[in-house]
């Protein structure tokens, strides 16, 4: 859903891609589940393209620096403020704590 103003719009990509790692499996097949029943050419098993992940080795490094650093680290603690109930990741404030102190 994509919000403009006041006005809500559906939006649905014709066609997705990405690599075949862990987390995209259930964006494949959610992409092709709702375009199931469209007529065009991308519908269903056409909405979703995997392919090698050659321009992603960028932002996938970033992310291993990431976790070695302090990552690891503040994603632990506020997982455990979290399960003590000092941590609301649906609260505004909570959340903005979050990003300025583990970033």
């Amino acid at each position: 859903m994509l919000t403009l103003g006041c006005d809500t719009v559906a939006v649905l990509p014709c066609r997705t891609r990405s690599d075949r790692g862990s987390e995209n499996g259930m964006l494949g097949t959610a992409q092709m589940l709702l375009r199931a029943d469209h007529s065009d050419k991308f519908s269903g098993k056409n909405a979703h393209v995997y392919g090698a992940s050659t321009s992603n080795q960028v932002v996938e490094r970033w992310w291993r620096d990431y976790r070695e650093g302090s990552g690891e680290y503040f994603r632990d603690c506020f997982k455990m403020l979290k399960e003590k109930g000092h941590y609301d990741p649906c609260d505004n404030t909570d959340r903005r704590v979050f990003k300025t102190a583990s970033l």
